[in-house]
């Protein structure tokens, strides 16, 4: 494979001191400098960079990327907490930047701490390089030269098999040197190291799960709302159980917004074609199918350099799709609620069940590598004092939807992805569910019929992920003949 720095760098950025020749190459590519709060930056349009303020008119740091503020809506100039900075940053973030949903990234710059955090999910991710002391969006910003080819880990490329459908976890980049900042940890500018800062204590069971249900429900409409004012968004709608979550979310104002579907001409985008179509019909919704569009071969390397090379599969030739929906400013999808869907337990698992760093790669989907289990195991002991089942939800959460899930933040900037669903207060509740409203049976669950049934019970009468006749006992087979890979992933998942 050949790598390339990226031609278009639309949404990224860089922030530090870089090499010389890395900020001349930026520069010459259309980055605009950039100083916040004493952070200097070398961002591109349309990134929004916006300064942050406590009650007392300190600057303390900035936020990157899409805020929602539940009461002001999208973050686009200044932020004001109306809260004075207090000696414990860790709960003033906590209380004030993680109430906010969206998809960004929050620089802390006092005199006393100077730290990068992610949003909830880290769905706007980043990577950095502890020897240059640089943080930029993707692993090709920090390098210049033949450093591109030169820090390539081309051996565990191959070995994950990125190319087909892997990824890089635990903080792992294509690159040596560089890693990549995981969800719920925070990076220590001072030294470049980084430490958990959420949870901190054990997640405490939901009194209710109803209300547990209600707030993931509510966050999830109230960012929807913000997201769609002036018909800026366009909002996924498959048969599957995220979509459905905010379909119900958005019954109030749904004959107001525009869904879309994707036709692959694929088992599993049929399924989608059937229940978008028959939902959009009988509630009388704007509904639009879009047709897959592959990219060539220079846009399909284009995109991997804008990725960072850190992510496969098939995206990489279907990411022209989106061009389709480029006329509005937002794409509102499902990733994120994945996290009630108890992804990684296995049957029989129990709070006390022994787990390992191998048994999580394995979980994981992932090739056995001795560099893998290395990272992993690393993670593993930020993980003590929380039971099986929590450490199972925070692997998914961080190693999975971290990396996999957000590593190719980057490869398509036009329109913004944001999923309402991510957010602290929504993956509290969730999390904070009894075990069996969480695990899956017959391809949803009891949080996921729930929450639907408290928003828009009605479109409960199309079936999740199934089509509710004899077409479901083909389909699945269908797709193990197609895919046969994708078949022995799920039961290496599972069984080990």
């Amino acid at each position: 494979m050949r790598l390339q720095f990226p031609e278009n760098l639309d949404g990224q950025f860089l922030m530090g001191s870089p090499a010389e020749e890395i900020s001349d190459r930026l520069l010459a590519q259309g980055a605009k400098p950039k100083n916040v709060s004493g952070l200097s930056f070398l961002a591109f349009d349309p990134l929004k960079i916006v300064a942050v303020r406590d009650a007392n008119g300190q600057e303390i740091g900035a936020l990157l990327g899409t805020p929602i503020d539940r009461h002001q809506g999208l973050i686009d100039d200044e932020y004001t907490i109306d809260a004075p900075l207090t000696p414990d940053v860790d709960a003033f973030v906590e209380t004030y930047i993680y109430s906010l949903t969206g998809s960004f990234i929050f620089v802390l710059a006092t005199g006393e701490a100077q730290r990068v955090y992610l949003d909830a999910c880290g769905s706007l991710s980043l990577v950095y390089d502890p020897v240059r002391r640089c943080v930029a969006s993707t692993s090709t910003l920090l390098l210049h030269g033949d450093e591109l080819e030169a820090r390539f880990d081309s051996a565990l490329y191959d070995h994950l098999r990125v190319e087909r459908d892997g990824w890089f976890t635990a903080g792992l980049t294509a690159h040596s040197g560089i890693k990549r900042l995981l969800p719920n940890f925070y990076l220590d500018l001072s030294d470049f190291t980084t430490a958990r800062h959420w949870p901190m204590r054990p997640i405490e069971p939901a009194s209710d799960p109803i209300d547990a249900c209600r707030v993931l429900l509510d966050t999830t409409r109230i960012t929807t709302r913000h997201l769609v004012a002036g018909a800026s968004a366009s909002v996924a709608l498959t048969a599957g159980n995220e979509t459905r979550m905010i379909l119900a979310a958005c019954k109030d104002f749904a004959r107001n917004l525009c869904f879309v579907t994707v036709d692959a001409d694929t088992t599993s985008s049929d399924i989608d074609i059937v229940h978008s179509s028959s939902i959009a019909k009988k509630f009388h919704l704007n509904h639009e199918l879009i047709q897959i569009a592959m990219a060539d071969e220079a846009a399909a390397d284009e995109w991997r350099s804008r990725s960072g090379y850190c992510f496969g599969g098939p995206h990489i030739y279907t990411h022209p799709t989106v061009a389709a929906l480029k006329s509005r400013r937002f794409f509102v999808g499902g990733l994120g609620g994945e996290i009630g869907r108890a992804f990684l337990w296995r049957p029989g698992d129990t709070p006390s069940t022994k787990l390992d760093a191998e048994g999580i790669t394995a979980r994981l989907g992932m090739p056995i590598s001795d560099k893998v289990v290395d990272a992993v195991r690393d993670w593993l002991d930020n993980t003590q004092g929380f039971d099986a089942l929590t450490t199972l939800d925070l692997a998914y959460l961080e190693l999975r939807m971290g990396c996999w899930g957000f590593a190719s933040a980057y490869g398509d900037y036009s329109p913004i992805d944001i999923h309402p669903l991510i957010s602290r207060s929504s993956f509290t509740a969730m999390m904070s569910l009894p075990a069996d409203w969480r695990i899956m049976h017959e391809r949803t669950n009891k949080m996921i019929v729930e929450t639907v049934r408290l928003g828009w019970p009605e479109i409960l009468e199309f079936p999740i992920n199934r089509y509710g006749d004899h077409r479901d006992r083909f389909s699945r087979l269908r797709r193990v003949v197609a895919q046969p890979h994708l078949a022995i992933k799920r039961l290496r998942k599972r069984f080990g």
